[in-house]
């Protein structure tokens, strides 16, 4: 997913997201306690950028 947004005259952000779905990675169920066990689970990627635009 990909969201681009301008500010103004001269700001622009943009937000991305990323979704995947690895079956290697455990991934701890209580971070406190990693011994308690593990799971498979969908891991997020986000990205936020904000730009200064002049045209000439």
């Amino acid at each position: 997913m990909k969201v681009e947004m301008s500010i103004n005259k001269y700001l622009k952000t943009v937000f991305t997201t990323t979704l995947i779905y690895d079956h290697d990675i455990d991934i701890p169920n209580n971070i406190d306690d990693p011994e308690v066990g593990v799971t498979k689970a969908i891991q997020f990627k986000e990205m936020l950028s904000v730009g200064f635009l002049i045209l000439f």
